[in-house]
């Protein structure tokens, strides 16, 4: 799938989160400056809402596009899921704390009340009398063939061809109800439709636009209606946007005389801020806090008297060396050496004293919900001994390499600091590299995906936050670990595991694709090019006496699931 530049949550693809965080008893100074202070008896975050039909949040950054397939932050993907629909919505299931987790890649109707497949097909029959708010355009199977049409010149919109819809030509309007999709291989052979297929259409880069509303703004230049989108929206709710100030708040309004049941809470308040989101959750001044909080902030939150639902949902802390030829990377080449690194890191540090146990160790880049899951990794527990023997017997090379993380962020900061205390244990030099987030996919792209006739980007390591939108290992190790892969970093590649993410990407589970799967992480963890460090889980802070938080692979963000405690929710009653 294609990169998604966020720094929390959101979509399909190559996507990283900044919020995970590594602590060292040397380093709570450092956290103890960012955290908020508690209060005693909770303060004013235990009391009712002043306005119970009004829920109030805030961003540290405002949206980059209102244009679905052409998002790229956290906030860009939470606007789309409240204005937008899909035709698919994850299924999610109730946790004992009233969140909602989603269930694997199983899948519910959304704006599709229905859908049946063959070998290598898919047909999805459309819910009648859904109109698009702002022009009352009725929902139809034009507004589906544009809307996945465009994707395909939208250079970094979902890839539907991962799935196997090669081209246009592929999505047949069959009737003005009903859509069909042809799935293929590159080279024309069909393949089946399997759960990570369906999947794909619950996200909200595959929402469904009001082409009719979009076709007025095309140009020559934009024939997709791209410039318009990215500021304006079309879509059938369950919100819509009633307010905007560019850098300052937006606020959501439920569509009236929706389709779907109403939201229990009918506005929503978004404050766009530099400011800390923690103090405004602990002063009563906002709901509900998704983004700009460390786990040390949260932990506060939560003594303050705030409900702090989490859940663990595919992102994880991934630590990229780079390899390849001596030449080119220097004693990063040397499989030896990147073993060490993994041997150095103090994974149970952080799974105590930082993650607080709001996650746990990974062992595998690929989900640990996937039938294909093995834990090849689980040898790198921490053993400083043995990774100076393996540095040792590499001959004790000096290096002395950037380490990139996002700059700003207190977690990031923090695991960055205690990462080059590790490696300096065992005789590795770094240098702290702090990047903006495009600063931190430059790096990424001049060695993964380098400009035409350039060389690759120096040697070097970075440390990502990463989640991909299902648990299918496709998406990982074809990302991550293959040639060409586009987050391939370490410009690491192994001709069986090409072999087995061509040959296997595209078809559905069975016992042969999970055996070479599973070789294939074998094959990735001996040479550790890539260390999943921790799965980080996802974590919304919300005032006492609201539930309903819904969690994904890209996120929660969903502000209609939320309601009272005490009261039926919005998507119960979708789904009852």
């Amino acid at each position: 799938m294609p990169r998604i530049k966020g720094t929390a949550t959101g979509g399909t693809g190559r996507h990283r989160r900044g919020t995970a965080v590594l602590v060292a008893a040397g380093l709570a100074p450092l956290l103890a400056a960012g955290a908020c202070s508690s209060s005693s008896g909770g303060g004013s975050t235990t009391a009712s809402k002043a306005d119970p039909t009004v829920i109030s949040t805030a961003w540290p950054a405002d949206v980059t596009s209102l244009d679905p397939p052409n998002t790229a932050t956290s906030q860009d993907h939470s606007l789309v899921r409240n204005v937008y629909q899909s035709l698919l919505a994850p299924a999610f299931r109730t946790q004992p704390d009233g969140s909602l987790k989603y269930d694997g890649a199983k899948v519910k109707p959304y704006l599709a009340t229905s859908w049946t497949t063959d070998n290598n097909s898919i047909t999805f029959h459309l819910r009648p009398n859904v109109t698009f708010h702002g022009s009352n355009n009725t929902l139809d199977a034009n507004d589906v063939k544009w809307s996945f049409d465009r994707i395909f010149e939208t250079p970094e919109g979902p890839d539907i061809q991962a799935i196997g819809v090669q081209s246009p030509d592929a999505i047949h309007i069959v009737d003005p109800m009903t859509v069909k999709l042809d799935l293929t291989t590159a080279d024309g052979k069909p393949t089946p439709v399997t759960p990570t297929a369906l999947a794909l259409f619950t996200q909200a880069q595959m929402s469904i636009i009001d082409a009719d509303a979009v076709k007025p703004h095309l140009r020559a230049s934009d024939p997709v209606g791209a410039a318009w989108l990215r500021a304006n929206t079309a879509g059938t709710g369950p919100y819509y946007i009633s307010a905007r100030h560019p850098g300052v708040d937006v606020e959501l309004t439920a569509v009236p005389n929706s389709w779907a049941p109403a939201p229990s809470y009918p506005t929503v308040k978004i404050r766009i801020t530099t400011g800390s989101v923690p103090s405004l959750l602990q002063s009563g001044d906002i709901d509900v806090g998704e983004y700009g909080m460390t786990n040390e902030q949260i932990n506060s939150l939560e003594e303050d008297g705030l409900s702090v639902p989490w859940a663990t949902t595919g992102n994880f802390d991934m630590f990229a060396i780079t390899a390849g030829p001596a030449d080119q990377v220097g004693a990063l080449g040397d499989k030896r050496v990147r073993q060490a690194i993994g041997y150095a890191l103090p994974y149970q540090q952080i799974l105590k004293n930082v993650i607080f146990d709001r996650g746990e160790r990974d062992y595998s880049i690929v989900s640990s919900t996937a039938p294909e899951y093995t834990p090849a990794w689980k040898q790198y527990d921490t053993d400083l001994a043995k990774a100076r023997s393996l540095m040792t017997d590499a001959g004790n090379p000096k290096i002395n390499v950037p380490l990139h993380y996002l700059e700003g962020d207190v977690d990031q900061t923090n695991t960055a600091l205690l990462i080059q205390g590790a490696l300096k244990s065992i005789g590795i030099t770094t240098t702290l590299t702090p990047q903006t987030q495009a600063g931190l996919f430059d790096v990424l792209n001049s060695r993964s995906t380098p400009a035409k006739g350039a060389k690759p980007g120096p040697a070097g390591m970075e440390l990502f936050n990463w989640s991909a939108w299902t648990d299918d290992p496709k998406i990982t190790v074809g990302y991550w670990a293959t040639t060409g892969g586009a987050n391939n970093y370490p410009l690491w590649s192994s001709p069986e595991v090409d072999a087995t993410n061509t040959t296997y990407a595209l078809r559905a589970t069975s016992a042969e694709r999970t055996a070479a799967y599973k070789r294939a992480q074998e094959l990735i963890a001996a040479d550790a090019p890539v260390i999943p460090i921790v799965a980080t889980g996802t974590v919304t802070v919300v005032a006492k006496g609201i539930t309903g938080v819904s969690f994904s692979p890209t996120g929660s963000g969903r502000y209609w699931t939320l309601h009272p405690t005490g009261t039926t929710s919005a998507l119960d009653k979708l789904f009852s």
